[in-house]
């Protein structure tokens, strides 16, 4: 115990106050932000429970997990708008891997202050439809599910191709 809180002690002994003054821009350059090119349609997931299945667990688009199978394919460079919507009678984190979204609205409304920025995970509550926008910028097979574990274990997983 004591050979950990010298070391401590020296550390922060050495370590600097930040004394450097912060300053917000007055204005934001937007001229570097690239427009995205829409090239495909609308993508939809929806999320079911186990009341709404005829196989007893928790789905997307009704179907049990397959990690062969291609439930969304995508071009690469590609930007589509995926709505996400939930029968369930709880929330679920929807998760993607690989790529990061913007969510657009919810139940054609916009957004809360939360749903702001770049997002890999959005939370998706009973009977609602999420609108968000995805740019697949990097090629390979990649799974999209619930982020609640045994949801996504017990078949609340697909996966989507970017070639």
């Amino acid at each position: 115990m004591e050979i950990n809180s010298r070391r401590r002690k020296k550390v922060y002994e050495k370590l600097e106050p930040f004394t450097q003054k912060l300053k917000i821009p007055s204005e934001i350059d937007f001229s570097k932000v690239k427009e995205a090119v829409f090239t495909t349609q609308k993508s939809k997931v929806n999320i079911f429970s186990d009341a709404k299945t005829d196989i007893g667990i928790w789905t997307l688009d009704k179907k049990p997990y397959d990690m062969l199978r291609v439930d969304q394919k995508v071009k690469l460079g590609t930007t589509e708008i995926w709505e996400i919507k939930s029968t369930a009678h709880m929330a679920h984190p929807f998760h993607m891997h690989g790529v990061r979204f913007q969510v657009l609205g919810r139940d054609g409304k916009l957004s809360f202050a939360a749903d702001k920025g770049c997002k890999d995970t959005v939370i998706v509550v009973p009977n609602e439809m999420v609108c968000i926008i995805v740019r697949f910028t990097v090629p390979g097979f990649f799974v999209y599910h619930c982020q609640i574990l045994e949801h996504e274990d017990h078949s609340m997983m697909a996966n989507f191709l970017v070639e």
